[in-house]
């Protein structure tokens, strides 16, 4: 089975933050989001990549 692209509001949903915060997120240099399509607007990320995302970013602040 495909793993699922997650929205921004599923990202918010699963991290417990507001959409605002999902948002800057997503606009981030190294985020690991893909565009859809021709609107710069419309962008998902996998959930095992933004797993891995968080967890360096975790070790970064370590």
């Amino acid at each position: 089975m495909t793993e699922k692209y997650m929205t921004v509001k599923e990202v918010a949903e699963y991290l417990g933050c507001g959409k605002t915060l999902a948002y800057k997120m997503f606009r981030r240099k190294g985020f690991p989001s893909v565009l859809i399509g021709d609107s710069k607007s419309c962008r998902r990320v996998k959930k095992s990549k933004l797993d891995a995302y968080l967890e360096a970013e975790a070790n970064k602040q370590k």
